[in-house]
C-alpha cells in the first residue's frame, strides 16, 4: 500500500469504534438513601445523643459527689481536731500539777497516801 496525502472519507461506523474503544469517563450519581437507612441514621443519631446526655449527666453527678465528699471530710477533720484538743485538755487538768495548784488556791492540802489518778 503505498501512502498518499489524500484525506479518507470518514464513515459513522468508523466514528462508533473510535468512540467504543476509547475508555468513558461516566459519572454515578449518587442513590438516594433507603427508607430502612434513614431509620437506621436517625436511631443511630438518637443513640449518640441520648450517650451523650449520659455522659454528662454522669459527670454532673460525679462533680456533686466530690462536692459531698469533701464537705464531709472537712466536717471530720474539724469534729477529729476538736477532740484532739479535747483529749489535750483532759490531759492537762487530769495532771498532778494542776490538781495541786487548784487545791493551793482553794487553801486545800493533799494526802499524797490517798491519791490515785485513772487515765483511761
Amino acid at each position: 500500500m503505498a501512502r498518499t496525502n489524500t484525506a479518507r472519507k470518514v464513515t459513522p461506523q468508523n466514528t462508533e469504534r473510535m468512540v467504543t474503544n476509547q475508555h468513558q469517563i461516566t459519572f454515578r450519581r449518587p442513590t438516594p438513601l433507603q427508607r430502612h437507612e434513614k431509620i437506621n441514621f436517625a436511631l443511630a443519631g438518637a443513640w449518640m445523643f441520648l450517650l451523650t446526655l449520659g455522659v454528662v449527666a454522669t459527670n454532673i453527678n460525679q462533680t456533686h459527689a466530690e462536692f459531698n465528699y469533701q464537705t464531709i471530710t472537712d466536717q471530720v477533720t474539724k469534729v477529729q481536731t476538736r477532740n484532739a484538743n479535747l483529749k489535750e485538755e483532759i490531759g492537762t487538768l487530769g495532771s498532778r500539777t494542776h490538781l495541786m495548784g487548784v487545791a493551793k488556791q482553794n487553801g486545800l492540802t493533799m494526802n499524797k497516801k490517798n491519791v490515785r489518778n485513772v487515765i483511761k
